[in-house]
């Protein structure tokens, strides 16, 4: 038997073998290693970059809405309008009975030529007293002069004192005479507004019965309810026929102003968020199109119609670095002792 004992070599290539790790096994701790750190690398450059947009979904597109009232009341004669109809501002879109208005157009305009014949009987009034003062004033004059020429005579002894009495009574009945005539003469003064030289038109009561008149007017011009601005109507619940009360809206519509994107974002995700900086808007009707957020139309752009839904996105321009997300784990380790 010899001293030394000789190994096969496909024993010591069974051993080699036998030493090295398999392969499933590197594999399997190459992964446990690689992707947690490929996914922490994917965290750390998301969150990077995830501060400088600021995204909602609670937006949506706006615009102004008129709602549609009369000015007076009335029974409709007339619907010119109906749901999705465009119309240009100044249409008429319903008509109210006029005639009660025209009534009152007549109305106001008699009463207005009444107070004017009113105002012109005044005057001729006032000036024909006016006259009479005048007159009064010459009679009181004449009869005070021969009163008091009769008082000197009977101080001389040549005409009697009944004589002297009589001319007494005369002077005093034309003085009241010219008192009356006076208080006629303001009277009619203060009905005419204080100013008898004034013009017919420019009396108070003139003045409010063409105030009157010209409301009138106004009301019978308003039994046409004209479109505010140019729109599209959106429903019409009205029927010719019925009553319409003044005030009351009667239906909606949607203006052609340019609309705008209201953006509900969150208080923590306008931290950042500045006047001037860069906006998106993707509509959800259009996921395929994106706009500014002032919504600049441009001729292949599609209609926007408030109510759509939209997301908003918000360029915030802020960058975020390692040195940040230190300080955040060291905040939050300092918060755990």
């Amino acid at each position: 038997m010899p001293d030394d004992m000789t190994i096969p070599d496909s024993q010591v290539a069974d051993e080699k073998t036998a030493l090295r790790p398999p392969r499933r096994v590197l594999l399997r701790m190459g992964l446990l290693v690689a992707v947690p750190l490929i996914a922490i690398a994917i965290a750390v450059t998301y969150w990077l970059h995830s501060a400088r947009y600021v995204s909602t979904e609670n937006a949506y597109v706006k615009t102004n809405i008129a709602k549609l009232a009369a000015e007076v009341s009335g029974r409709a004669i007339a619907v010119n309008a109906h749901a999705h109809l465009k119309v240009k501002q100044g249409d008429i879109l319903v008509a109210i009975d006029p005639r009660p208005f025209e009534i009152a157009v007549e109305h106001a305009r008699a009463e207005l030529d009444a107070s004017r014949r009113e105002i012109e009987t005044l005057g001729a009034t006032l000036k024909e007293a006016r006259s009479e003062l005048a007159e009064a004033q010459d009679r009181a004059s004449y009869f005070r002069k021969r009163f008091e020429r009769q008082i000197e005579l009977a101080r001389q002894g040549i005409t009697a004192g009944t004589r002297r009495d009589e001319l007494e009574n005369d002077a005093n009945a034309a003085d009241d005479r010219v008192t009356m005539v006076r208080q006629k003469i303001r009277r009619v003064i203060a009905s005419l507004g204080g100013d008898g030289d004034r013009e017919i038109d420019q009396h108070p009561l003139v003045r409010a019965k063409m105030a009157a008149l010209e409301q009138a007017k106004l009301n019978l011009e308003h039994t046409n309810v004209k479109a505010p601005a140019d729109g599209t109507v959106v429903s019409v619940p009205l029927l010719p026929g019925e009553q319409i009360t003044a005030a009351k809206p009667l239906f909606a519509i949607v203006t052609d102003t340019p609309p705008w994107v209201d953006a509900n974002f969150k208080e923590t995700e306008l931290t950042h968020v500045r006047v001037g900086q860069k906006a998106t808007v993707v509509l959800d009707i259009y996921p395929d199109y994106t706009v500014r957020l002032k919504l600049i139309n441009s001729p292949d752009a599609p209609t926007f119609r408030a109510g759509t839904t939209a997301t908003a996105t918000i360029d915030t321009g802020r960058t975020r670095s390692l040195s940040d997300l230190l300080d955040n784990f060291t905040a939050m380790a300092a918060s755990w002792e």
